[in-house]
């Protein structure tokens, strides 16, 4: 049997929850890994749950009363990262289905799940299939897991600076 490691970030309410955003982010990275046999469902499931963990992670820091950062720092922290609002969008479109603003000032936002096939001429053992899921903003597009990477860092950034951790989120 496997050992089972947990990082604990903090034994406070929005450490808790962070620990959380940081097993939904492992998932995903796993669900991007090409496999045998994928279940798109889900890893189209793991995407849509890291974005809601990762934009409402705001939520737990602005609630938790452990935190002395004011709640409009937080906001405008969210407000000013390109990657957190963009997380914001599709967290909030997927929990709404319609949205009549969009916090990253965005005119267009969609996101398309895919799969990804390959295979080896002569050897059906060596065919992978891979998920991923393009989200276009405007003009411009990100790869889910790659935008996923961009707001764990984001979030470490922030929670370094207010001295709430010290080691990384992510490596």
């Amino acid at each position: 049997m496997a050992d089972i490691k947990m990082t604990q970030i903090s034994d406070t309410h929005w450490g808790y929850y962070t620990n959380g955003l940081v097993r939904w982010y492992r998932r995903l990275q796993d669900a991007y890994r090409p496999k045998k046999v994928l279940d798109y469902d889900y890893a189209d499931d793991v995407s849509n749950i890291f974005f809601i963990y990762c934009y409402h992670l705001k939520d737990w820091l602005r609630n938790d009363d452990s935190i002395k950062i004011k709640s409009k720092d937080i906001e405008a922290f969210v407000s000013s990262s390109t990657p957190l609002s963009i997380c914001g969008d599709l967290a909030n479109g997927r929990k709404h289905l319609a949205l009549s603003g969009l916090r990253s000032k965005a005119k267009n936002l969609k996101a398309h799940p895919a799969i990804n096939m390959t295979f080896s001429v002569g050897s059906k053992s060596n065919s992978k299939t891979s998920y991923t899921k393009t989200i276009e903003v405007d003009d411009r597009s990100y790869d889910a897991l790659e935008l996923a990477e961009e707001c764990m860092k984001e979030w470490q950034s922030f929670l370094k600076a207010n001295e709430l951790i010290k080691n990384d989120l992510i490596r």
